[in-house]
């Protein structure tokens, strides 16, 4: 118990001197700062180092007097207590002090710069983030209006096919109709084509048959109709009916009796001015129409007799009328209406007034003025050069052909 109360009065007696050093060490420090310059291990290390100088360094002879005038003037005047306790003279505490004060402001110079050049740096790098910040908004907002203007345009694109796919489906709707419209009226169209063909072909079978009934002598007359021209029979035609090349025939139409005469009448009825052809056989005196190569009708004919030959070759028809008189074989009058010897037109007999040309019936030009026509068909030729054939066959040769067909005469 005592060496525990011993130790804590010695404790108490120490704080109560530290206390009074500090308090004689701050009064006689002009910024305070003596405690720091006491207790700071550079302080002892100074002090030491400078007591140490003073005794090592010698005087020089230049400073001796002065040293010694300061060393008598020391040491007649009492040193301070922080003197005794730095070992610095006040001088050298001032610079010391005016050092620390300058390192500070340099210091103090130094933070503000560090701490502008970091303000600056932190305003730098917000602007940057501001500007990124911005450009970041004004991409996100051109990207949403990018983003609207796509949905935007892809609901008109939406809206424009289904437009393009409802008026195609209504075009398609129109087209079908107009198509199912198109093949009614085909049908129909068809229909009365094929109603006509068939009429035409009942009226061409009975003209055919007509015609047909007239070659083969089943009919002495024709029954009217588009030949009924000649329904007065061969008298009535028979004064001119000779060919312009026949003024010597005898003045009728009708031949012998019993010409050769073919008729293939399963098909006559198909044959028409599209399809048909003709060919003239001299040796023969013989006149087939064909269809294809098909032989529809074959007739006995008259060609040219000697000194006018009818030429042979390929020709086509040039020229078809029902009703044709001769420019040049006819017969002659005189003012009084005699007849008179002489059927050429170019060479007028005595006392000749007037011509008529010689009717040739069903004329269908060949070439120049040779052509297939009515006429007297005897056993052989007996012509101008004209093919006769007879009065019952022409009609129904002649309305098988037409203006183009093509014609081969040969021997």
């Amino acid at each position: 118990m005592k060496t525990s109360h011993l130790f804590h009065r010695f404790l108490i007696a120490a704080i109560t001197l530290f206390f009074t050093l500090g308090t004689a060490v701050h009064s006689y420090s002009q910024e305070g700062k003596l405690l720091f310059d006491l207790f700071s291990p550079s302080a002892g290390q100074k002090s030491k180092s400078s007591s140490q100088n003073s005794r090592t360094k010698k005087p020089s002879p230049s400073t001796s007097s002065s040293t010694k005038k300061k060393t008598s003037s020391s040491s007649s005047e009492p040193q301070d207590l922080l003197t005794m306790l730095t070992g610095k003279t006040p001088e050298q505490r001032a610079k010391e002090e005016a050092a620390r004060k300058k390192a500070a402001e340099a210091k103090q110079k130094e933070d503000a710069r560090q701490r502008a050049a970091a303000d600056a740096e932190r305003k730098k790098a917000a602007e940057k983030k501001a500007r990124e910040l911005a450009a970041k908004k004004a991409k996100d907002a051109k990207a949403k209006e990018i983003a609207e203007a796509a949905k935007k345009k892809a609901a008109e694109d939406r809206k424009k096919a289904d437009l393009a796919r409802r008026k195609a489906l209504e075009d398609e709707r129109l087209k079908t109709q107009r198509e199912k419209e198109l093949a009614a009226k085909r049908k129909e169209q068809e229909a009365a084509r094929r109603r006509q063909e068939e009429e035409a072909l009942r009226k061409q079978r009975e003209i055919d048959a007509q015609l047909i009934a007239t070659a083969q002598g089943q009919s002495s007359r024709p029954r009217g109709g588009f030949f009924s021209l000649f329904s007065s029979s061969s008298s009535s035609s028979s004064r001119s009916s000779s060919s312009s090349n026949e003024a010597e025939e005898p003045r009728h139409v009708q031949s012998p009796p019993n010409r050769y005469l073919y008729i293939n009448e399963p098909e006559v009825a198909h044959l028409s001015a599209s399809n048909s052809r003709i060919e003239i056989d001299l040796s023969d005196q013989r006149a087939r129409i064909y269809k294809g190569s098909t032989l529809i009708i074959e007739t006995q004919i008259s060609t040219g007799k000697p000194g006018h030959a009818t030429p042979t070759g390929y020709f086509t028809v040039q020229e078809m009328l029902v009703d044709k008189k001769s420019g040049r074989y006819g017969t002659w009058y005189d003012a009084a209406g005699n007849e008179l010897k002489g059927d050429d037109h170019y060479l007028p007999p005595p006392g000749a007034s007037k011509f008529v040309g010689a009717d040739m019936p069903y004329w269908m030009r060949i070439t120049g003025g040779i052509g297939m026509h009515i006429g007297y068909v005897p056993d052989g030729p007996a012509s101008h050069g004209c093919v006769r054939v007879p009065s019952t066959v022409q009609p129904l040769i002649f309305s098988k052909v037409r203006v183009g067909t093509p014609i081969r005469i040969r021997y």
